[in-house]
């Protein structure tokens, strides 16, 4: 398993592969987070050139957050559907061309009869 000095130089690089595939494009990108709490946008944020292409994030930890500010349907927030929504919506909110999203279950228990993780 990689030490998480390895892993931090692993997701700076891909955070950099990103920056440069997005400048060449002349898009912009945007994040919704849930279970990892903001830490993709903290990579996306420190890559170079960021402030021309990386528009925000949104960290929507709680299923409230998704419905209010990422109008995301009511319903269950552990989906390909939410993390669907939670894109669509962030990328409207930012303005952005493209978004990521990620959503899953924390802990330490399941939620929606999903497993951690």
């Amino acid at each position: 398993m990689p030490s998480h000095h390895q892993r931090s130089a692993e997701l700076s690089e891909v955070a950099g592969a990103i920056s440069r595939a997005l400048r060449r494009s002349d898009r912009t990108a945007s994040v919704a987070e849930s279970l990892t709490s903001g830490r993709i946008a903290s990579y996306l944020g420190a890559a170079e050139a960021a402030s021309d292409w990386f528009c925000g994030g949104v960290v929507a930890y709680t299923s409230d957050v998704k419905y209010k500010v990422l109008d995301v349907d009511q319903g269950p927030v552990i989906t390909a559907s939410c993390a669907r929504q939670m894109a669509h919506g962030v990328a409207n909110l930012m303005g952005s061309d493209l978004a990521l999203s990620v959503t899953g279950v924390g802990g330490p228990d399941p939620v929606e009869d999903q497993p951690t993780g």
